[in-house]
C-alpha cells in the first residue's frame, strides 16, 4: 500500500513538473497558398536554427507541449518535405521542418506570440547566409618557441575545416498537403502619403494595424532609377485597401500620391510584396539620405528623405574622427602589440566567389591581400592567425568560430564586391553584424583606413541586415568579438578588377585595413 502511495505521489510530482513546465501546446500546423502556420494555446518564445545535414530548420519553443492528434505525415509543400516534433529539455519542443531543395525559409512572429507563419522564401545557392551547424573545429595548440634572445614566436596554427555530420532520419513520404484554412493576424499597411517640405525634401509616412519594426535602405544600383525601400516583416499590404495620399500642409490638399508632382524630391509611390512582407518604394529623382522614426501608438513609421551628394544606405555612420567616438569592448586592450587578430580570406576551394571580366577570381585576390595583412599585423607585434593559408573549402559559418577558439580579440573578413545587375559600382563597402556596436566602430575605422589608403570611393559601412534581415552574414554571425565584413572594391567593375589585379594596390589595401585597426585599438592612424 505505502507502495502505491509513493508512486502515486511522484507521479502527481511529475504532472506539476510537467505543467509548470510545458504552459502552451501546439492547437494547429497548417499549410496554404505554400506559407506554414504554427499556432499555439498561449504566446510562447522560440528560437530558430538553420541545419544543413540534412537540410532543416529547427524550432525550438520554450514550454511548450508536443502536438496532440495533429497529422504530422500530411503537412508537406514544395519546399517542405516533412515536419516532425521532438520533446527537448525543461519543457521545450523541437519543430523539425525537413527542407526540400535550397530554398531560405523566412520565419515570422515577434516573440512571445500566438502563431508562428514561415514562407518558403528565396531558392539560395550552396554558399548561404543561413546557420549552420556548430561544426567541431579541430585547432591543434598553439606551438611556442622560444629564441636565444629570450623573445617568444608564436607560430599559426593549423586550421582544420569541419567535416559535415552525417545525415540523420529519411523523411516520410510524400502525403497530401491539408487543406485546413489558415488565417493570420498580420499588421496590415492602412494608408501611406507623402509630404513635401520643398523640392529637396519630404517625409513618407506609412500608417500601420500593428507595430512593425522596419527595414530602410537606399538604392542606388540603377542611376536612373534611384529609390528608397523600407520592408516592414511580418506586415502585409492590399493595394486595394491603401489610400495613397500627397498632403500638402501649406494648402491643406490632398491628391494622389503615385505620381508627385515632377518638381517634388518624390517621383513616385510603390507597393508590394517582398519574400512575404510588405514592400514600399520611393522612388526619387536625387540621391537622398534619410532619417527613420517610428511610433508604436498609432503604429506609423516615419521617414525622412532630404537630397545629399552623399547618400546614405541605412543610413551611413561617418567614420569616428575622435577616440570618443570608437565604442570598443571594456575587456579590449589598447594597443596594438600582443593582440590576437584572425584575418578570414573569403570564399576558397570549390567557392570562387565572384569573378571580374578577364576571369580574376575573388578568392586568389581575398587570400593574397589576407596574406599581406598578416605579415603587416606580424611584424606591428600582433598575433595574426589566418583561417585558410591556401585555396582549401571552409564553410562560412565555421569562419567565425575558429576566431572565438582562438580568443581572438578582432575578426576580419576580406571580400569583393559584385554587382550583377550593373558593372558601373565602384569602391569599398564595411559591413558589421546587425546592430553591434562595437563591430560597427571597427567597420568605420577600417574602412576609413583602406578608402584614405588605397584611394578607392568610400562607399560607406553598411549594417548585414541589409542583405539578410533575420540572420545578417554567416561569417559574421557567430563571432563573439567585434567583427567585420570588408568589401574591397567592385570586382565586375573594369576599373576595379585593373585595381584589384595589381599587387601594389593589393598592399596599400593591407595597409590600409591596418591603419583602421590601430585606430580602432589605439585611437590614432600612423
Amino acid at each position: 500500500m505505502r507502495a502505491v502511495l509513493l508512486i502515486g505521489a511522484f507521479m502527481v510530482s511529475l504532472a506539476r513538473c510537467t505543467l509548470a513546465w510545458a504552459s502552451a501546446t501546439v492547437t494547429s500546423i497548417n499549410i496554404q497558398s505554400g506559407e506554414l502556420t504554427i499556432r499555439f494555446s498561449s504566446p510562447v518564445s522560440y528560437t530558430v536554427y538553420r541545419y544543413r545535414y540534412p537540410d532543416q530548420l529547427v524550432i525550438t519553443v520554450d514550454k511548450c507541449q508536443a502536438p496532440q492528434g495533429i497529422h504530422l505525415q500530411s503537412i508537406r509543400a514544395p519546399w517542405l518535405e516533412s515536419v516532425k516534433a521532438d520533446p527537448g529539455v525543461n519543457g521545450e519542443l523541437r519543430l523539425r521542418l525537413f527542407l526540400n531543395g535550397n530554398y531560405r525559409p523566412e520565419v515570422f512572429g515577434l516573440p512571445p506570440t500566438n502563431q508562428i507563419v514561415i514562407i518558403p522564401g528565396r531558392v539560395e545557392s550552396s554558399y548561404s547566409s543561413a546557420t549552420p551547424p556548430s561544426p567541431q573545429v579541430q585547432i591543434q595548440p598553439r606551438p611556442q618557441q622560444t629564441s636565444r634572445s629570450g623573445k617568444t614566436n608564436i607560430q599559426r596554427p593549423q586550421l582544420t575545416p569541419p567535416a559535415p555530420p552525417e545525415a540523420n532520419q529519411e523523411p516520410s513520404p510524400k502525403p497530401e498537403v491539408s487543406t485546413q484554412p489558415a488565417t493570420t493576424e498580420r499588421p496590415n499597411v492602412s494608408s501611406l502619403r507623402y509630404k513635401p517640405k520643398d523640392q529637396n525634401s519630404g517625409t513618407l509616412l506609412i500608417d500601420l494595424t500593428g507595430a512593425v519594426r522596419p527595414r530602410v535602405f537606399y538604392l542606388d544600383t540603377d542611376p536612373n532609377r534611384l529609390r528608397v525601400v523600407v520592408d516592414l516583416p511580418g506586415a502585409v499590404v492590399n493595394e486595394q485597401t491603401i489610400q495613397l495620399r500627397e498632403a500638402s500642409e501649406a494648402s491643406g490638399s490632398a491628391e494622389p500620391a503615385s505620381s508627385p508632382q515632377n518638381e517634388q524630391l518624390a517621383e513616385r509611390i510603390r507597393t508590394g510584396m517582398f519574400q512575404g512582407s510588405a514592400r514600399v518604394v520611393l522612388d526619387v529623382n536625387k540621391p537622398v539620405k534619410f532619417s527613420v522614426q517610428t511610433q508604436p501608438y498609432p503604429p506609423r513609421v516615419s521617414v525622412e528623405v532630404t537630397a545629399s551628394e552623399q547618400p546614405s544606405a541605412e543610413p551611413l555612420q561617418p567614420p569616428p574622427s575622435a577616440e570618443q567616438a570608437i565604442v570598443r569592448p571594456p575587456w579590449l586592450q589598447r594597443q596594438l602589440q600582443g593582440l590576437t587578430v584572425v584575418i578570414d580570406p573569403g570564399h576558397g576551394g570549390s567557392h570562387k566567389g565572384a569573378i571580374g571580366p578577364s576571369g580574376l577570381l575573388e578568392k586568389d585576390v581575398n587570400l593574397d591581400i589576407a596574406l599581406r595583412l598578416h605579415n603587416l599585423l606580424t611584424q606591428a607585434g600582433v598575433n595574426a592567425f589566418l583561417t585558410r593559408t591556401n585555396d582549401v573549402t571552409i564553410g562560412p559559418g565555421a569562419r567565425p568560430i575558429m576566431a572565438n577558439k582562438l580568443g581572438a580579440a578582432v575578426f576580419i573578413s576580406i571580400h569583393c564586391n559584385s554587382n550583377p545587375a550593373t558593372n558601373r559600382l565602384r569602391g569599398t563597402e564595411t559591413y558589421y553584424h546587425m546592430q553591434q556596436p562595437t563591430s560597427r566602430s571597427l567597420a568605420a575605422c577600417i574602412q576609413r583606413g583602406v578608402t584614405e589608403t588605397a584611394g578607392t570611393k568610400n562607399r560607406g559601412i553598411r549594417s548585414d541586415s541589409i542583405r539578410f534581415p533575420r540572420s545578417g552574414f554567416a561569417a559574421l554571425r557567430s563571432a563573439e568579438m567585434p567583427a567585420v565584413l570588408v568589401e574591397v572594391a567592385y570586382i565586375n567593375n573594369p576599373e576595379d578588377e585593373k585595381l584589384l589585379a595589381d599587387p601594389q594596390f593589393r598592399q596599400r589595401v593591407a595597409e590600409g585595413i591596418l591603419n583602421g585597426l590601430r585606430l580602432y585599438i589605439e585611437g590614432q592612424q600612423e
